[in-house]
Order: structure tokens, then sequence, then C-alpha cells
């Protein structure tokens, strides 16, 4: 897991789980969860998808 944001107005919010956390152009994290109350300056959780374990996870799924 990784954290990430924690700037008011800009988090994660409900119906937001499985999307990207992306940087400079490449996926780095899943939305796993974060505040019930959105936007509110914490960081949200994410899934780490450098973690060997969670990349042959999404391998084994996707066939990809």
């Amino acid at each position: 897991m990784l954290c990430a944001g924690g700037v008011i107005g800009e988090d994660t919010c409900n119906g937001d789980s499985g999307g990207p956390l992306t940087c400079n152009g490449y996926q780095m994290g899943i939305v796993s969860w974060g505040s019930a109350a959105c936007a509110i300056a914490m960081p949200a959780v994410f899934t780490n998808i450098s973690d060997p374990e969670i990349r042959g996870f999404i391998r084994t799924q996707t066939g990809v």
C-alpha cells in the first residue's frame, strides 16, 4: 500500500475505488480507500502495483 494526496479539494471520493494513481504518465497505484469525508486534506490509500506479488496477481487475472 502507499499513500498519496493530502491537498484540500484534491482527493479520492466515493466511487473512485479501482481507479488509477498516475505520476508523469505512468500508473503507480490503484485506489483502495480514503477518508469518508472527501477532499479534507487527508492522503488516500492505494495498492502499490510495483509490488511483485501485486504485479503477478494482475498478470494472472488479466493475461497481460
